[in-house]
């Protein structure tokens, strides 16, 4: 499923498709959903007769058999760690495979990078520095064939230009920053698969607002695969690794040894107190 009915064929035809009956009741149809059809002859039209099993479906957005996703930082707008570290747990829930971009590596000090690389490079499944601008993205092609990927970070990061560079003849529209609040304007109003030989990119909006609402707090730690190796150092079992000492937590004692990075440890000490404060608010 391309965009709205649009179905693409292996032979690379494209057809306007419905779903019908039961199959309609039971199913949503998702773009990424792959899908048979048949001719009606009696109305001449395609219909939908099956969906095949999920690799996974999202809610939000509403997307099927997602395989990578591209998380693209910028030092302008300034990087919204939170969100990429959310976002990387969203992989994680929905097997789905992280890749960290770090875009306009000209405005990056080399000592900027490596803090990045430090924070991330044992979390997601890459780490790549690319330039959009100066069209220095060929690298990102190795990764993107045959498997269905987004990118997705704030707004006037460069997503949009990114695309643009494997799909040179896409001229997806972008937005540069807004030079009041330093903060790009949104650009993707719906959602879509672009389809170049093997390479399939949809192009998305909705990952910005992203809640982490089916984490369990005491579950939040088991998708930080950086912390792994110092868990069985904690004296109790059920350690979340908040409101401890490092005598008493293995995680607290690789921050305290500049082991894990501080900075992304107080970011998850920050999710897991707005997921534990969401949580007691189901039972009020």
């Amino acid at each position: 499923m391309l965009n709205g009915n649009t179905i693409a064929t292996a032979n690379g035809e494209k057809y306007l498709c419905e779903i019908r009956g039961a199959l309609k009741k039971k199913y949503k149809i998702l773009i990424g959903d792959y899908v048979e059809i048949c001719k009606d002859n009696a109305s001449d039209k395609y219909i939908i007769t099956k969906i095949y099993d999920r690799l996974n479906s999202l809610l939000r957005p509403p997307l099927a058999n997602l395989e990578q996703l591209f998380i693209v930082i910028a030092k302008k707008p300034e990087p919204d760690l939170t969100l990429v570290d959310k976002l990387i747990i969203y992989c994680f829930k929905n097997n789905i495979s992280p890749i960290l971009v770090l875009n306009k590596k000209d405005l990056f000090s080399q000592e900027e990078i490596d803090d990045l690389k430090k924070q991330y490079i044992s979390v997601v499944d890459d780490f790549v520095v690319v330039s959009a601008k100066n069209n220095e993205t060929e690298c990102l092609k190795e990764f993107l064939g045959g498997k269905l990927s987004a990118f997705v970070g704030q707004s006037a990061v460069g997503k949009s230009t990114i695309i643009n560079n494997v799909f040179p003849d896409l001229n997806l529209r972008t937005n540069g920053l807004s030079k009041k609040i330093d903060r790009g304007k949104h650009t993707t109003r719906h959602s879509e698969i672009f389809i170049d030989n093997e390479i399939k990119i949809v192009d998305t909006p909705g990952f910005s607002m992203l809640d982490l609402l089916d984490v369990e707090p005491s579950e939040l730690s088991d998708y930080y695969p950086d912390f792994s190796e110092y868990v069985d150092s904690c004296i109790y079992n059920n350690c979340t690794h908040i409101n401890t000492t490092s005598k008493e937590c293995g995680v607290v004692d690789a921050v305290f040894n500049n082991q894990l990075s501080k900075d992304r440890y107080e970011r998850y000490c920050l999710l897991y107190k707005n997921l534990l404060e969401k949580w007691r608010k189901r039972y009020d």
